[in-house]
């Protein structure tokens, strides 16, 4: 998996302070002996008593899923750093690009869109972001980004917020120098341009744009992109619930499928939040070409391979992290899940 082991402990990397690695969990920026970055995060625990104790596991089951089906997905393993067990994926970026995410694109075409705000309700929609990459000339990225959409569908994520998808970015002649003016307003080179913007408002009487305008003006000018590949996806797999649950949802069917029901999208359809399979249906209706890609993807999936990755994927754990050893009722718990969504979406295929 891209050169990562799917146990390692790289308590013996170094930290990287002087980057920001952002996101809601605890994450850390790695360098590894070859120099090469890596980004270390440990299991969603917040200060109001939420701890997901089993989540960096789903990260790298999300990985090797995504593999099997043939998603472009960005490789997670499981390490050791310091005294802190979680997962490890390797930095997606080259030292000439940037990550741009969707919020920063949906924003620069609705002003309305609160690209800072986690929680941005029903204006976070699928029509906004169609409308976006239409807006943007972007539309070839479109099967990209749906892919995303049935990937969640098949895992279940129920967090694929604006900030956990985008494009990597590469400058071009144009607009390396902007970026380096808007990046810092006390530079000498952004006066500069300030001067310049005043200038030319002045000569040609046209009103100076404010700093939201440049900034859009940095998402919508020319430059190489490619879609990103797909990450942080461990908000699945029956994350938050306990192993008493786990047990009796492996005994209750019924039950275990209401549960997979009962779970929504991150992204709205129409001002409605939805669950993942009518989210897709819906999907499915807007283009329909998406059906047979769906369909070889979801052929793909070895339900004997994904079994035996799970039962021998704390293998290695050390024994002082015994205690994060995954339960097998849990482990039996996940192929289910996955298995009766991939066989939801496999009816949808067919309709």
């Amino acid at each position: 998996m891209n050169g990562l082991k799917l146990f390692e402990d790289v308590s013996h990397w170094e930290e990287q302070f002087w980057l920001n690695s952002g996101g809601t969990r605890n994450k850390k920026i790695l360098s590894a002996p070859d120099g090469k970055l890596y980004f270390f995060k440990e299991s969603y625990n917040n200060e109001k008593g939420k701890f997901y104790k089993y989540e960096f596991y789903s990260e790298v089951i999300s990985s090797f899923l995504g593999e099997m089906l043939g998603f472009d997905v960005l490789k997670y393993s499981i390490c050791v750093f310091e005294n802190k067990i979680g997962c490890l994926s390797p930095n997606m970026l080259k030292s000439n690009e940037e990550l741009i995410e969707g919020k920063s694109y949906l924003r620069a075409i609705e002003n309305s869109f609160m690209a800072n705000d986690k929680n941005p309700k029903s204006n976070y929609n699928f029509q906004l972001i169609v409308k976006t990459f239409e807006a943007l000339s972007l539309e070839k990225y479109l099967p990209s980004f749906f892919d995303v959409l049935v990937f969640d569908s098949i895992i279940g994520n129920s967090d694929r917020h604006q900030e956990n998808w985008g494009f990597i970015s590469k400058h071009t002649i144009l607009s390396e120098p902007l970026d380096l003016m808007l990046k810092d307003k006390n530079s000498i080179e952004n006066k500069k341009f300030d001067n310049a913007m005043r200038w030319l408002s002045n000569l040609f009487k046209f009103q100076e744009p404010s700093q939201e305008q440049l900034n859009n003006i940095k998402i919508i000018m020319s430059r190489n992109r490619r879609f990103a590949p797909i990450y942080d996806s461990g908000c699945c797999f029956g994350r938050e619930l306990t192993t008493e649950m786990a047990v009796e949802f492996n005994n209750n069917e019924i039950n275990l499928n209401k549960y997979i029901n009962k779970g929504k999208a991150e992204i709205y359809w129409e001002g409605n939040k939805i669950n993942h399979f009518t989210l897709l249906k819906n999907i499915f209706s807007f283009e329909p070409t998406l059906k047979i890609k769906t369909k070889i993807a979801l052929e793909k999936f070895d339900i004997n391979k994904l079994n035996r990755f799970i039962k021998d994927i704390d293998l290695n754990i050390p024994t002082e992290f015994e205690e994060y050893k995954i339960p097998n009722e849990r482990k039996e718990l996940v192929v289910k899940i996955i298995t009766l969504r991939i066989n939801k979406i496999k009816e949808l295929v067919i309709e």
